[in-house]
């Protein structure tokens, strides 16, 4: 009776090692921005245009893109706890503002949102509104030192974020995202304008 008790508990011991553990989504390849690169586009904004920028997180080329994982997991040459997107934003002159020629300024607000999708690239499974939330995994767009003005037809400023993520809480959350993608979609707008 003792060895069948003892073998019955060495069977369900193996059966939680096997089944609980330790798992990355990182192993398929969530990626983001070539290695020690940044992710960079300009655009140019003219006044009381809402311009939006967007930016796709993806396992799509893990050959030449290093992947996105949880702090404390990045060897910094092909795996990343965060990674940055840029763009240079010009305030232009459209002919559509009553600023006077260069030199006039104006606030620009630049507010983001991102999506998750699983590996489908169709199905949503979390997002920032917090309206969808399959994946309950951490997914943070966090606003580098951005600029809150801008000088009408000046050199380009440059506007940055950075994209974390952490570990996902069980082998089902994992599979989601392990080879799902983020879409940042950052929207840049002109209001105020003095001059």
């Amino acid at each position: 009776m003792k060895r069948t008790k003892l073998g019955i508990g060495l069977l369900l011991m193996l059966a939680l090692v096997v089944t609980s553990g330790t798992f990355a989504y990182w192993a398929s390849g969530v990626t983001g921005p070539a290695a020690n690169e940044e992710t960079v586009g300009t655009v140019t904004i003219g006044t009381g245009e809402a311009i939006t920028t967007e930016y796709v997180v993806t396992g799509a080329d893990p050959q030449t893109v290093g992947d996105l994982v949880p702090s404390g997991y990045e060897d910094n040459t092909s795996t990343f706890d965060s990674r940055t997107i840029t763009w240079d934003i010009q305030w232009a002159d459209d002919g559509l503002s009553s600023a006077s020629a260069d030199g006039a300024t104006a606030d620009i607000s630049a507010t983001y949102t991102w999506i998750a999708y699983d590996d489908d690239g169709s199905t949503v499974i979390a997002n920032s509104a917090g309206t969808v939330t399959t994946y309950t995994g951490s997914i943070t767009v966090t606003p580098g030192s951005n600029p809150s003005s801008m000088t009408l037809d000046a050199p380009a400023s440059t506007f940055s974020w950075a994209i974390t993520m952490g570990e996902p809480s069980s082998k089902s959350q994992y599979d989601l995202i392990s080879a799902g993608s983020i879409v940042v979609t950052v929207t840049y707008v002109i209001s105020n304008v003095v001059g």
